[in-house]
């Protein structure tokens, strides 16, 4: 059943409403050259000797994945920069290809005048993998995809079976190519 996570009963109390609001850092927005805009957010190390991390959030996904990371962020001494893609959250739903994405990369790290390396989770990974290849090794030091997702052409067979929103956004993403 639907409760199954908590039993025969529902939750005992709503979430903290405190942990809803968004902050500051969250909801940043830079407008790129074509007058699209990308949202972000910052987390973890203020530092600026502390290494950068790039994150791009799975499918589905937005740039408040990095709220989890924060703290551990911290800890470690690494600065988190998450980045909605186009068409989530604050960033601009854009007729853009994947190719397309490492120039707002560039964009951001230019504005924020830092860039070090890039991880891609999911649906992220061939966000990350298009920075790999297309930006210069001086600028980008490091990338990794964690459980990325498979071949973009293997989802048109499954899409049918996905939830309606998980549909959508795949056919979207089916359509921006490589």
């Amino acid at each position: 059943t639907m409760f199954s996570l908590f039993g025969d009963r529902a939750p005992s109390s709503p979430p903290n409403p405190a942990k809803l609001q968004l902050r500051p850092n969250e909801c940043q927005v830079l407008s790129l050259p074509d007058g699209c805009t990308l949202g972000f957010a910052t987390y973890g190390s203020t530092d600026p000797s502390h290494p950068i991390i790039f994150l791009f959030h799975g499918l589905p996904g937005c740039r408040l994945v990095g709220r989890s990371w924060d703290k551990l962020c911290r800890d470690i001494g690494a600065r988190l920069i998450t980045i909605d893609r186009p068409g989530c959250g604050d960033s601009t739903l854009a007729d853009r290809r994947l190719i397309d994405w490492p120039s707002d990369v560039v964009s951001l790290a230019d504005y924020l005048n830092l860039i070090d390396s890039v991880l891609g989770a999911s649906g992220g990974g061939p966000y990350a993998l298009a920075c790999a290849r297309f930006i210069p090794k001086e600028r980008l030091r490091a990338t990794t995809v964690v459980c990325g997702i498979g071949p973009i052409e293997a989802l048109v067979d499954f899409a049918p079976y996905l939830p309606w929103h998980a549909r959508d956004i795949t056919l979207w993403l089916l359509r921006q190519g490589a």
